[in-house]
């Protein structure tokens, strides 16, 4: 299985096409200064050299819509899309498929990591849009510490104890 994976951050968009099979990357890219002037768009496909174009993105929705197109010109095929957010919040200790329910806890929770969260949901609602049968599942950063239990998953903080989250 094709598995687009998908990291956006506050002014980029990283990606790679993997086989889940046999762990072969087929397409790996990025978006650099999305949101800002000067944008670059770096890519390989399919064993191609590297490319490197000039490509304003204003937002994210813009940057993965240029990379799927990109993907599509080259032939490659995606069966699922797998995005990664930095928090998951109270809500998430494992990964998820993306629903209606699933990206509006993203959102909610987005205050807690605003430069990462909300991109990636820019981009998980354009993936919805535009391939609404592909399957788009979400793996976060902090289920490793919601998971923690006892003495390890706490540490002290300015005097107090809490949980540990996102180092």
């Amino acid at each position: 299985m094709n598995v687009l994976v998908v990291n956006a951050g506050s002014s980029t968009l990283k990606y790679q096409v993997i086989d889940t099979k046999s762990h072969k990357v087929s397409a790996k890219g990025s978006c650099e200064r999305v949101c800002f002037t000067g944008g670059t768009f770096t890519h390989a496909a399919n064993g191609s050299k590297k490319v490197t174009e000039n490509i304003e993105f204003p937002d994210h929705k813009v940057a993965i819509e240029v990379v799927l197109k990109d993907l599509e010109a080259n032939g490659v095929k995606i069966e699922g899309i797998g995005h990664r957010i930095v928090q998951g919040g109270w809500y998430f200790g494992d990964s998820s498929l993306v629903d209606e329910d699933v990206l509006a806890k993203i959102r909610e929770v987005a205050p807690l990591a605003p430069l990462h969260n909300n991109p990636e949901a820019n981009v998980i609602e354009y993936c919805l849009e535009q391939y609404p049968d592909l399957p788009n599942v979400t793996v976060y950063d902090t289920a490793f510490h919601f998971n923690m239990r006892g003495r390890q998953d706490l540490r002290p903080a300015q005097g107090r104890l809490r949980q540990a989250a996102h180092p």
